[in-house]
């Protein structure tokens, strides 16, 4: 078994390898060949509408999130952020030529475009009972919450975006969030007793992990 997953970590490991000479590669090639002014923002055109298409998505995942809305309320804080500074991005395009011939600047674009897949996928998961359940086990959800806003401060940050959160104030915000919809899931957990199963797991199980996670956050 652990042989299995060292194997899997390696080729995980090499996958990545692989993925970021290709990025390389392909940002080369789309920037290499700029002339005139203007032209620098052509190859950032596809990825300006990626990424408008995955924050609509985010949207109506969100819209129809039936659990934990306060942990969706702080991912979509961030999404908000980022639509702006997408928007204004593609407004100033002049002002950001300099940037947009930047090869670094073309993979943090590719980077923050996965880290907005990510959170589209914690949101579609955590805001519903199948899906809220695939954390434990795993990561737990304050985990892989905060792992998620720490990619996202760090894709903002190589992309020179400005955000209006501010630091303290958020953390206090998300550590509210996290513990109040983990305590109300416990609670709904409680009232439906055995007649949910997870798999080969009977929820009693899941509700003692999520007081573990609890305690965590205290």
């Amino acid at each position: 078994m652990s042989l299995n997953k060292d194997k899997e970590k390696r080729n995980n490991s090499q996958d990545e390898k692989n993925a970021s000479i290709s990025n390389l590669e392909s940002a080369k090639c789309a920037l290499g060949s700029l002339g005139v002014v203007g032209d620098a923002v052509q190859p950032y055109l596809p990825l300006f509408s990626t990424v408008t298409i995955i924050i609509s998505e985010i949207n109506n995942v969100y819209a129809n999130a039936k659990y934990n809305k306060k942990i969706c309320n702080s991912l979509m804080d961030r999404v908000n952020i980022a639509e702006l500074s997408i928007r204004n991005l593609e407004r100033r395009k002049k002002e950001n030529e300099k940037n947009f011939r930047d090869e670094g600047y073309y993979l943090a674009f590719h980077r923050f475009i996965e880290v907005m897949k990510n959170i589209k996928q914690f949101i579609g998961n955590v805001s519903t009972l199948s899906g809220f359940k695939k954390y434990f086990h795993a990561n737990s959800i304050k985990e892989k919450f905060e792992s998620l806003t720490s990619e996202f401060e760090f894709a903002m940050n190589n992309l020179h975006f400005t955000t209006t959160l501010r630091n303290d104030d958020q953390r206090r915000i998300d550590q509210e969030s996290l513990s109040s919809d983990l305590k109300e899931m416990e609670e709904f957990l409680s009232t439906i007793g055995e007649n949910v199963i997870d798999s080969n797991q009977q929820v009693n199980t899941v509700l003692t992990e999520i007081r573990i996670i609890k305690n965590q956050l205290t």
